[in-house]
């Protein structure tokens, strides 16, 4: 299953320190309480705008938050004390959107923990981005940045990061080599 947020419309799920929004699987018994790939993700199509995840827990799914291009000047999605955990996959997946992050964890995930690709503008204060998945050997780095994509015809399109700027942001993984990778057209 999947949470989707179509073209025009808005998710504003705003919960409290005490009593966070929880999107996760029905199982909560102890084998299931961290297991990631339980679900799909929450979808944020393009067209969809001014969404806000505000103390939010997302974890055991495949991937966190999947944001699609955004087509106007405001933030597709806002996250302030929000944590997503334990995605086999990606635990927020960009693809060319504008984000803004405060206070967020991103931590435990099959890949990136954080993939900001196909361009798009993002700031994020105060966050941190930490990767020790332990089902398997992961092999991507904790956060990617890249400017493309590779059209159905294979031709790499160029798409700019406006901006992408990290302020007091923490990014740290169990990888011998670099957890950051930028990614820029050939």
């Amino acid at each position: 299953s999947e949470f989707w947020v179509y073209k025009d419309g808005t998710l504003n799920a705003v919960g409290e320190t005490s009593m966070p929004i929880r999107f996760e699987s029905m199982r909560n018994d102890e084998h299931y309480a961290s297991t990631a790939g339980q679900w799909g993700c929450v979808r944020f199509i393009a067209g969809s705008k001014d969404n806000v995840l505000d103390n939010v827990i997302i974890k055991n799914n495949i991937i966190g938050v999947l944001v699609d291009t955004c087509v106007n000047q405001s933030p597709t999605i806002s996250m302030k004390n929000t944590r997503i955990e334990n995605c086999s996959y990606i635990g927020v997946y960009s693809r060319g959107a504008r984000i803004e992050g405060q206070n967020v964890i991103v931590q435990n995930c099959g890949n990136y923990t954080l993939a900001l690709t196909m361009g798009g503008s993002y700031e994020f204060v105060h966050c941190t981005f930490a990767n020790y998945w332990r089902y398997a050997t992961r092999t991507k780095a904790c956060l990617l940045l890249n400017d493309y994509y590779v059209d159905v015809n294979y031709n790499v399109q160029y798409r700019p990061v406006d901006k992408a700027d990290f302020y007091n942001c923490i990014v740290y993984g169990s990888l011998a080599e670099e957890e950051i990778e930028l990614a820029k057209r050939m």
